[in-house]
């Protein structure tokens, strides 16, 4: 919950605002967005970003406040998540909803002429971005169980690299010693620039068993990268129709990986095609300036 100084802070801002339209992006911030009778505030709108089964503990106590609220528009980043608080947090108090998404600044992603082909090679390396956190170890020993798979299949010229900062890292490193899984998995510390990252790898391989929303499904492709990830909701709402992207288990990771060299440049392209025509910052701008014309 926000204390103090920032409360105070908030609503000093939030008399001075000159737009028309505040759109409160976190939850502990919507009781105070909503409670501000700045006189320039025409229109309100609610991000419920958060995913529903994390918003009581990351924010304790402000579903109870949010609950108290007549909210004219809600905004969800997926169905699922807000059906997620529809179920798990009781809650629907709204009268209009969008769903929209996410997208990236244009920094973080590539143009199209930029894709380059995959080119044939014995050697391939994998990203994957992930918080070292305790609350992610069932995906971090979802990646390790791939590097035992490797290891047991004494498999050459295939190497995650992986990136990420948390207080699971020591523990991370230790366990890729004692299992002597250093040759399939690299720990290569924190990134500050991820497209950069990408550009130096051939595929990003996901191991998180399930996102809230797709994001780094979306920056793979829209930095021109092959994506390989697991079966999970996230990754059916965000990839909708692209093909080839979820894998079954290790041994269908594996053969996705090895048969890399068959993916074409146009494949790359149609993926870019597809997921900017659904979360480009120009599509989900319009999206939602729509949503707020209505009514």
């Amino acid at each position: 919950d926000l204390k103090g100084y920032a409360i105070s802070a908030y609503k000093r801002c939030l008399k001075r605002i000159k737009c028309k339209t505040v759109v409160s992006t976190r939850e502990v911030l919507h009781p105070l967005v909503y409670e501000s009778k700045a006189p320039n505030v025409k229109h309100k709108a609610y991000f419920f970003h958060c995913t529903s089964k994390l918003v009581d503990s990351l924010f304790p106590g402000v579903m109870d406040k949010i609950k108290k609220l007549e909210i004219d528009k809600a905004v969800f980043v997926t169905e699922e998540n807000r059906q997620g608080y529809e179920n798990d947090l009781s809650y629907s108090n709204y009268k209009e909803y969008l769903v929209i998404g996410n997208t990236l600044e244009s920094g973080r992603l590539i143009r199209r002429d930029e894709i380059a082909e995959i080119e044939p090679k014995d050697d391939f390396k994998g990203l994957y971005l992930v918080r070292l956190s305790e609350e992610r170890k069932a995906d971090i020993d979802n990646l390790i169980g791939f590097g035992e798979f490797l290891k047991e299949k004494n498999v050459e010229g295939v190497t995650i690299n992986v990136y990420g900062r948390g207080e699971y890292e020591n523990a991370f490193v230790n366990d890729l010693q004692d299992r002597g899984l250093e040759k399939y998995i690299v720990y290569c510390g924190a990134t500050e620039n991820p497209k950069e990252q990408m550009a130096e790898h051939d595929a990003v391989v996901d191991f998180t068993l399930n996102h809230s929303f797709g994001m780094p499904y979306i920056e793979a492709i829209l930095n021109g990268k092959m994506l390989f990830c697991t079966d999970n909701v996230a990754a059916h709402e965000v990839l909708g129709d692209i093909k080839g992207c979820i894998y079954a288990d290790y041994e269908d990771l594996l053969s996705k990986i090895q048969n890399m060299g068959t993916v074409t440049k146009q494949q790359l392209e149609n993926n870019y095609d597809e997921i900017s025509k659904r979360y480009s910052r120009e599509a989900l701008a319009e999206s939602f300036i729509d949503f707020m014309a209505k009514g």
